[in-house]
């Protein structure tokens, strides 16, 4: 079983001009790595370069939802699809994000697409009222799953 400091990353953002700097222990990388080989790994290895799920999928020649049953079945891929989408993400879209804002009229080329993919990959960069909505088809998703359960447990009786 991992530990959070096994999968520690650390973000430093520098001055404009600099690059930017995210650190991942290589021996966090091949730990989580390691596990997996084929297309499970093809997999996180292109999360880990920033790919969304369905690109990294696609990558690996197979479905999303193949890679859904594989999380769900094994809980040590989960950890480690989190971990590379979260590693990935810092280090190809938020950094590029953060380069672009700090470079000035120069260097703005396509912000509004990069702003685009970041919002719909981070709950965080999101307008509350986007948030807010997220949590309301999240509460009548639920919902409706337990009238659903309820129902099928307890039929009514046609008198």
């Amino acid at each position: 079983m991992r530990t959070e400091d096994d999968l520690h990353v650390e973000i430093i953002y520098s001055r404009p001009g600099d690059s930017w700097q995210v650190n991942v222990p290589a021996e966090a990388v091949a730990r989580v790595l390691a596990p997996f080989l084929g297309r499970k790994r093809a997999f996180l290895v292109r999360l880990l370069n920033g790919w969304s799920k369905r690109a990294a999928a696609t990558g690996a020649g197979v479905s999303v939802r193949t890679t859904q049953l594989w999380a769900k079945a094994d809980g040590e891929f989960a950890e480690s699809v989190a971990f590379c989408e979260s590693v990935g993400f810092s280090t190809v879209i938020e950094s590029e994000l953060y380069r672009r804002a700090l470079a000035g009229v120069a260097d703005r080329g396509s912000m509004r697409a990069l702003e685009l993919v970041v919002k719909s990959r981070a709950p965080e960069y999101r307008e509350k009222a986007q948030i807010q909505l997220d949590v309301i088809q999240q509460a009548s998703e639920a919902s409706a799953r337990l009238v659903a359960g309820w129902q099928e447990n307890n039929p009514t009786r046609a008198e």
